[in-house]
């Protein structure tokens, strides 16, 4: 797998991941906020995917805790969409 992103309108963020990558015990604990940790394997792996690319876009990376970073559509708890519904970070 592979992309390539180009943007002049701003800064861009790009993750592939397999579902299967995310699939193993633990890894919503330490990558996922806890509204985002019900659901299908895959619609774990699209939240975490789409929450890196974010973080790499924000120049942050892993430097912040992922599990404070929040799809907005998950926390007022409306199941992941295919369109990005945008971020928050929450506070501890």
């Amino acid at each position: 797998m592979a992309a390539v992103a180009v943007s002049a309108a701003g800064p861009v963020g790009v993750d592939i991941e397999q579902v299967s990558g995310t699939a193993f015990d633990g890894f919503a604990e330490v990558a996922l906020a806890p509204p985002e940790r019900d659901g299908t394997p895959t619609e774990r792996a699209r939240a975490w995917t789409r929450k890196e690319a974010d973080l790499k876009a924000r120049g942050t990376g892993l430097t912040v805790d992922p599990r404070t970073v929040v799809r907005r559509d998950r926390v007022r708890g409306r199941p992941l969409g295919r369109r990005s519904g945008g971020w928050r970070q929450r506070r501890r």
